[in-house]
């Protein structure tokens, strides 16, 4: 009975203990802000890492990296501390972010977005819905992230997208001026938040993230007359 007793108040112990959380700003320095707002509603800063190996060597509930803004690198960072810490949220304070940062920084692996505007009152509730197996991003960029509607021409476009077809041979398809792909590809990358074909066809086809290519589908009474 006193082994239960004990174990039972170990338990309880472990669940009330603040959670572990790691930061990393490439390039080095402390964030205080982000420092503060983490420490001021609980949680325990163990660590502010300057390089991923460092932060991957520590016993974390949770990682927090912090940039000016999501780039190639970043992401590239974001992705081998996901690849480091398979199971740990990780949720990623910037400067600014946008539709595209929210598809690319999901992809990457991360499990919330937080503007470095918003730390005072956001960063340790994200921090905490992250832990709790939730996705946590900003409003505006919740609205905007749903399933993008893509016209029938741009569906089209991107269909031949995917299967490797060059805008001169699109056009050649669809029998429109290659300046008119352009002008479908320019639109479907933004809806998709990508910027070249091949972040696009990564949006689309990625076995774990991707849209899938049911969002290509085009019903018959959608096929335009030629």
């Amino acid at each position: 009975m006193r082994g239960e007793v004990a174990s039972h108040s170990a338990a309880i112990q472990a669940a009330s203990a603040p959670l572990r959380v790691g930061t990393l700003r490439p390039g080095g320095g402390t964030d205080r802000a982000v420092r503060d707002a983490l420490s001021a509603d609980g949680l325990d800063v163990v660590a502010d890492a300057r390089s991923l190996d460092r932060l991957a060597r520590q016993s974390l509930d949770a990682a927090v990296v912090v940039v000016k803004k999501l780039r190639r690198r970043e992401y590239g960072i974001v992705h081998g501390l996901r690849a480091e810490l398979p199971t740990t949220p990780i949720v990623i304070v910037s400067d600014e972010l946008t539709r595209r940062d929210l598809v690319m920084a999901e992809r990457a692996g991360a499990d919330g977005l937080v503007l470095h505007s918003r730390v005072s009152v956001a960063l340790a509730a994200a921090v905490r819905a992250a832990c709790a197996g939730q996705l946590v991003m900003p409003r505006d960029l919740a609205a905007e992230g749903t399933r993008p509607t893509l016209t029938v021409r741009e569906r089209q476009v991107l269909g031949m997208v995917v299967l490797g077809c060059t805008n001169a041979e699109i056009a050649k398809r669809l029998f429109v001026a290659e300046t008119t792909v352009k002008s479908h590809l320019s639109t479907a990358f933004a809806k998709l938040g990508v910027r070249s074909r091949s972040e696009a066809v990564g949006a689309i086809l990625d076995p774990d993230r991707g849209l899938g290519t049911g969002i290509l589908a085009i019903s018959e009474d959608e096929v335009p007359p030629r």
